[in-house]
């Protein structure tokens, strides 16, 4: 099994300190209020323990006193207790709630970078992985972004009864002092590499997750399962089951020894700390140096040093963890900038000279010296086998793809140099074109403003469709969102991609890329003919790999292993006899044959 790890590192101060400041200033511009609840969360959190190791000692030295006393003393105590603990719960969950607030804007961040880049990039592993790592960074609320906001007030909170403490241990001797903290400091040093043991463990298995999540999809993929229950599949799942599962096992045995060593260091360092502390304490109670009550103070407060420090310490190493994710955010936020220009074109001619393309990482050409025009309002057709480059061409055409080499013109000239953005000029329907979960309208408008769809309607027959349904175009595809929502034909979906694509009032050529593939060859061929009725004023590029829309083209374009072997009109092709005559008279006879079973 290949293993591909991505590295987790503890991050630099520097770098740290700027993703701090980056989630500081969004509070503070977002939401500010969410200071104050910090500040007053802090407090109280810092405050709280102090009040059970100082009202005992309270009631010790005012043992004498009678009821009268305890019982508002109990009862204030009670209220004011009650008071901080039902502020501190408020605060907390409104401090939440503003939390998610944040991390949602952020998260539109992440989206708008997603959209900015070009399809080429889309499909680039390198920016997968910073849109994966960049969602993940503010995904959970209690990970990344949101862990680190939520760690806020524990960590202030904590230090303010850290300073309390040690102003209670100046009644201590100062060599005592001066002894707890340098062995504190150890013993929390051990407490905090122990958080980043288990963080490496997680890295170290985080690429098996995505390969546990492939073998779970496929389990239950319906498609999958019809192989699974016709062959012994068995055995190949439990094999790389136990591969990934032994993995993890392996490394967390590896993990918890560490860990089980770190802390059996700081709790030997604790003890050491701890014996010579209690013994002054127990002598200078037993010679009269200090008070029951002082020693009832200070004897709970070491008790409670020692878990606010562990506690301090694992919150730190959690902030640190938290930064240390967030980082990946903020690669996000350097979005390539396009200043398009709006150009209105009366006339759109387009012409491939010379045009050479290969994928990324790769050393074959999927497209050779394309040579092709593209009048206004013409219609192509652009046939071939599967493989041959056609999709290409059209990703091409639309500007999803850059060629390697050569040029496209437009009307003439270099298409860059007009600075536009060429998938405006495009409207298409593509092989994998979806049906999103929201109305028939907005599966149309796609986000247009225009208001009246009703000849769009009526021109690609979604018109009939509508009228089927109470809820006419507000009607909920799907129910992925809406339990009410329908599934549309074959046939009917096709209409509404091309309703969509027309109605993309920018667009002067229309492109469709296959979209018929998985209708029978009598529907398809009524399909190419609607096309070709109603974009009648638009450039249209019709692509299969069956000739059911060439008869009605302008001009034929047969691709074959990323050469143009073939130019002309369908009966000029015809009369040529070469492979695409060939080919259609196949296609002839299986139709043929398919009309006539």
């Amino acid at each position: 099994m290949t293993i591909n790890k991505r590295q987790g590192s503890r991050g630099n101060i520097p770098t740290l300190m700027k993703e701090l400041k980056f989630i500081l200033n969004q509070m503070w511009s977002k939401d500010p209020f969410m200071y104050v609840i910090v500040i007053l969360n802090s407090i109280i959190n810092g405050v709280l323990p102090f009040i059970w190791i100082f009202a005992p000692a309270y009631v010790i030295d005012n043992k004498d006193k009678g009821l009268e006393f305890f019982i508002p003393f109990f009862i204030g105590l009670f209220i004011l207790t009650s008071l901080m603990k039902f502020l501190n719960s408020f605060l907390t969950g409104n401090y939440r709630m503003r939390m998610n607030n944040l991390r949602y804007g952020l998260n539109t961040n992440i989206i708008n970078y997603s959209l900015s880049l070009s399809y080429s990039k889309q499909q680039d592993k390198k920016y997968k992985e910073i849109i994966t790592d960049a969602i993940r960074s503010i995904q959970y609320p209690f990970d990344g972004f949101g862990g680190i906001i939520l760690h806020m007030p524990l960590i202030f909170g904590l230090i303010i009864s850290l300073i309390g403490y040690l102003w209670i241990f100046t009644a201590l001797e100062w060599w005592l002092i001066i002894y707890m903290i340098v062995l504190t400091f150890f013993s929390c040093k051990f407490i905090y590499k122990t958080t980043f043991i288990y963080d490496a463990f997680w890295n170290d298995i985080d690429y098996t997750w995505e390969q546990l999540q492939q073998l779970n999809y496929e389990l239950q993929s319906p498609i999958s399962k019809l192989d699974i229950l016709m062959y012994d599949y068995n055995t190949l799942f439990k094999k790389y089951y136990s591969s990934i599962t032994k993995h993890w096992d392996n490394e967390f045995v590896k993990s918890n020894k560490k860990t089980f060593t770190l802390n059996l260091k700081a709790k030997a360092i604790s003890l050491i700390r701890d014996v010579p502390i209690f013994y002054w304490l127990i002598v200078n109670l037993q010679n009269g140096s200090i008070r029951l009550s002082e020693f009832y103070i200070l004897f709970t407060g070491l008790f409670s040093f020692v878990i606010i420090v562990d506690n301090l310490a694992d919150q730190s190493a959690y902030l640190v963890r938290d930064l240390n994710l967030f980082k990946y955010y903020f690669k996000t936020l350097d979005k390539p900038v396009n200043n398009y220009k709006k150009v209105n074109f009366s006339k759109i001619d387009i012409e491939f000279k010379n045009v050479y393309f290969k994928y990324p990482k790769s050393n074959t050409y999927t497209l050779k010296n394309i040579n092709l025009k593209l009048n206004n309002n013409e219609s192509i057709a652009i046939v071939g086998e599967n493989g041959a480059g056609k999709s290409t061409l059209a990703l091409i055409l639309a500007g999803l793809y850059e060629p390697s080499s050569g040029e496209i013109l437009l009307n003439g000239k270099d298409i860059n140099s007009y600075n536009i953005d060429r998938k405006s000029l495009v409207s298409a329907v593509f092989q994998d074109t979806l049906v999103m979960p929201y109305s028939i309208r907005e599966n149309v408008a796609m986000g247009t403003e225009k208001k009246d769809l009703s000849e769009v309607y009526e021109k690609t027959g979604i018109d009939k469709i509508i009228n089927e349904y109470d809820n006419k175009d507000e009607q909920i595809l799907l129910r992925t969102l809406d339990d009410n929502g329908i599934d549309l034909s074959g046939g009917q979906k096709q209409r509404l991609f091309l309703a969509r694509a027309i109605n993309k009032s920018s667009s002067h050529i229309l492109i469709l890329d296959e979209p018929t593939a998985q209708l029978d060859a009598i529907a398809e061929k009524e399909l190419y003919e609607l096309y070709n009725s109603i974009t009648e004023d638009k450039s249209s590029i019709f692509i299969s790999h069956r000739l059911a829309s060439t008869k009605f083209c302008d001009k034929v374009i047969y691709l074959k292993n990323g050469n143009i072997t073939e130019e002309g009109t369908h009966n000029e092709l015809m009369s040529k006899n070469g492979e695409y005559k060939e080919l259609f008279d196949i296609q002839a006879r299986n139709y043929k044959e398919e009309a006539n079973a």
